[in-house]
């Protein structure tokens, strides 16, 4: 028997709270079910989650590169954790860095909007970064060290370089140093790593193709540093060369190594250029906004493909090719919902 009699009470006459107290209690769950849900958006946007899937596939790449499989295992999944956190660290101190800026021209944002303060931002990159790295020295020196390389071009990148004309080159050499870290492992075949070989993944081939995957990167940042206000025909034309450039060195790349599906290699890598082309030719005709956005658009979901070409190369596998490319799937889903600039 409770304090007020009520276990010997009829349930009909026992005391019940006021409708009004429980509707009150509904909203104040509604409400916080709702905060919580606004916070964690809030997060996600400053991450921009829905582009790391482009980062994914520099790993795809790097992997395949080097041990001519894609093996999803241990090693493999935290490559992609070292890959994804320090991708969306990039995301979250580019919009540090630029708080007073995006409280100008871009107040929704969420730190100027004041979705996520600044102290609770910066603890979110830092955190990514630690998550990176501690991944990193699970997997041995080269892997610790390209990590560390890349986690400075980025901070470099968001700090610094976007702001001068060397922004573009040090974006390219962001994407080439991910693109190492995924070559940066052997796998054997039981999945574990055998002895480390310092010099294997600045192998001639790897290289090329990382140092071709840059130029492309570094093509696309030019080509998009004014896509919110238009820029000129002669900037976005130099943008674009420098973008097929990296295209002609992926070419030269396939040519050098030679593998036995060549001839599907580069019809697969000219339908490619061509698409993206196609949607750079009505910017360069009328460089405005829409127009220059719209073939950013598809530049950036062309790294994806263009790596697949990559890992078809390496691995002469369709499955490992699909599984690369598959990546375009979650990263356009997510994006109808999760807006990122």
């Amino acid at each position: 028997m409770g304090p007020d009699g009520s276990a010997d009470r009829p349930v009909f006459l026992r005391p019940q709270r006021p409708a009004e107290h429980r509707r009150t209690e509904t909203v104040d769950d509604s409400t916080g079910r709702h905060a919580v849900q606004n916070r964690l958006l809030a997060i996600v946007q400053l991450m921009r989650l829905p582009a790391v899937f482009t980062a994914f596939a520099d790993v795809f790449a790097g992997f395949a590169l080097r041990n001519g499989t894609v093996e999803f295992n241990g090693v493999f999944a935290r490559l992609l954790v070292i890959s994804g956190c320090l991708y969306t660290a990039g995301m979250v101190f580019n919009d540090v860095f630029d708080r007073r800026e995006d409280a100008r021209h871009r107040p929704g944002r969420p730190i100027p909007s004041g979705r996520v303060g600044l102290p609770a931002a910066t603890l979110i990159g830092v955190l990514l970064i630690a998550a990176a790295l501690g991944c990193a020295a699970s997997l041995g020196r080269p892997t610790i060290e390209l990590a560390s390389a890349l986690t400075a071009a980025v901070l470099l990148y968001d700090g610094w370089g976007k702001r001068t004309p060397l922004g573009p080159v040090v974006m390219g050499s962001c994407r080439a140093l991910d693109v190492l870290v995924g070559a940066s492992v052997a796998v054997a075949s039981t999945g574990s790593a055998p002895p480390m070989d310092l010099r294997a993944p600045f192998a001639p081939p790897i290289v090329h193709a990382a140092v071709a995957m840059g130029v492309y990167v570094a093509g696309l940042t030019w080509f998009a540093r004014r896509e919110a206000t238009g820029s000129t025909p002669r900037s976005l034309l130099a943008a674009a060369v420098v973008a097929n450039l990296g295209i002609a060195g992926l070419l030269g790349f396939l040519l050098t190594t030679r593998p036995s599906n060549l001839s599907l290699l580069v019809v697969l890598l000219i339908v490619i250029a061509l698409s993206i082309n196609r949607r750079i030719a009505p910017a360069l005709a009328n460089p405005r906004p829409a127009a220059i956005q719209a073939a950013v658009g598809t530049m950036i979901q062309s790294i994806v493909m263009l790596h697949a070409t990559v890992v078809l190369a390496a691995t002469q596998s369709v499955a490992a090719a699909a599984a690369t490319a598959a990546l375009l799937v979650p990263a356009l889903l997510l994006r109808r919902v999760v807006p990122i600039t």
